[in-house]
């Protein structure tokens, strides 16, 4: 992952070495200066948080930046107090975070940080001579020095870090524009519900058990959250029976999807927010259904020759970047777990037998599903990989573990069942390091299945 790698690099100032290897500029806008190296230029990554093309004019002491095309736009950089005097073009540099996600750690410590990247320049766009950047660090990336600017600052949402950046110019530059780009380590967010003061509603918290915020506040009971592309869509009693809402997952304005006389349970949003699959008891049995993401054109997801009349079906569960699901069906006498390759088809079956495998769940990459069973006696989390079909058991403790979400960096965020109520838990399936998330108590506990917001 590259936000390790990052961890790995020996940042260190920029020198007159590195600061010849960045070198470049252009002769009255037509072509480079043969008297100065050409800088070389970087790919944005995939995982970039933003990337943005700026112009900085040297004359007027203004910079101005635009996003790159379908670059995303999950932070917002931002130039203020620009300055320019004997040579030197400076400026307060700024990133805001616009994610719930917490940039700059991933929960552990010391914090990563943020960083900002030069992708290409600063290379002069009017007149002729070199620009460099005068302060920041480097890295070397396939033999060619990188310029960064590291903000050691964790940010939560719309929370900003600045810097100040600095160039040396030429004194014949009146222009030079540069590319750079954003990342940092997401701290995973995960949705639940939980009862407080007899009231059901949904909350978002961070892994680490920060920044816990009440997304709803209505009477009536909302539980099991879903989200996807930034939105969240949950199951809510107060229209009498069970129907589907949603919201942004920033919080804010609520929207009901669903509006029959049967009750909608067990949402599930694809990582798109495209999709969304959840149980439907119109029959007077639970079925799943799949809907386009505000409701409409809802049809059974399984083959209707699937099971029988009288077998329930629930906690519907997509694979990434598919129309692939998985689901537990009850056809076989036992809740087992089964594999639906697209809508309308005929459902295989991934995990059975004499004990009950539920809350299905597909890992980031799409490489495994994680289930709980009661096979040992009590519930446990499990972890199959979908090639070879290894299992692993994650859990062993005398309480039921169940409800296993992933969150984007691979970890397992499940519900643990105590003596003194249930807490929200994470596990590492490639590591097997774990942490508590939030403790369960009298008047507020974490129920139901949790829901690890997907990047």
């Amino acid at each position: 992952m590259a936000l390790t790698f990052f961890r790995r690099l020996s940042p260190r100032p920029l020198g007159a070495a590195v600061a010849l290897l960045l070198a470049a500029g252009c002769k009255d806008g037509t072509g480079p200066d043969p008297e100065v190296p050409a800088k070389p230029t970087f790919t944005v990554p995939s995982d970039a948080l933003a990337a943005l093309d700026c112009t900085a004019n040297v004359a007027g002491a203004m910079v101005s930046c635009s996003p790159v095309a379908s670059a995303a736009a999950h932070v917002e950089f931002s130039a203020a107090n620009v300055t320019s005097s004997n040579g030197v073009f400076g400026f307060d540099a700024s990133v805001k975070n616009l994610l719930v996600f917490k940039l700059g750690t991933t929960g552990g410590a010391p914090a990563e940080g943020i960083q900002v990247y030069l992708a290409a320049g600063p290379t002069a766009s009017a007149g002729t001579g070199a620009v460099d950047a005068r302060n920041g660090q480097a890295r070397t990336v396939e033999g060619k020095q990188q310029a960064f600017f590291q903000y050691g600052q964790v940010l939560a949402l719309n929370e900003t870090a600045s810097q100040r950046w600095e160039f040396t110019v030429g004194s014949k530059v009146t222009a030079f524009t540069f590319r750079v780009y954003v990342q940092a380590a997401k701290l995973p967010v995960v949705l639940f519900d939980r009862v407080v003061g007899g009231n059901r509603d949904l909350y978002r918290v961070a892994l680490d058990g920060s920044d816990l915020v009440r997304l709803t506040t209505h009477g009536a009971e909302d539980m099991n959250p879903t989200s996807g592309g930034g939105t969240v869509v949950f199951t809510s009693f107060r229209n009498g029976n069970a129907e589907l809402y949603s919201m942004p997952l920033a919080g804010g304005a609520e929207t009901r999807l669903t509006t029959t006389a049967a009750f909608e349970t067990e949402p599930a949003l694809n990582r798109e927010g495209t999709r969304l699959a959840y149980s439907y008891d119109a029959s007077g049995v639970s079925k799943v259904f799949v809907a386009a993401a505000n409701g409409t054109g809802a049809t059974r997801a399984a083959s209707s020759s699937f099971g029988f009349g009288g077998a329930p079906e629930a906690s519907p569960a997509w694979y990434p970047g598919a129309d692939r699901l998985a689901l537990v069906g009850t056809a076989s006498g036992t809740a087992d777990v089964f594999d639906l390759a697209a809508p309308g088809s005929m459902p295989s079956l991934l995990r059975g037998g004499e004990s009950a495998e539920v809350t299905p769940a597909f890992s980031p990459d799409g490489k495994f599903l994680s289930y709980s069973s009661n096979a040992p006696g009590n519930a446990e989390l499990f972890v199959l990989a979908l090639a070879g079909g290894a299992v692993t058991r994650l859990t062993d403790r005398a309480g039921s573990d169940a409800s296993g979400t992933w969150t984007p960096d691979g970890r397992i965020v499940y519900l643990a069942y105590t003596a003194t109520g249930n807490e929200l838990r994470w596990v590492n399936p490639a590591g097997g390091a774990s942490g508590l998330i939030l403790s369960g108590g009298a008047g507020a506990t974490p129920v139901l299945r949790p829901f690890a917001v997907p990047f």
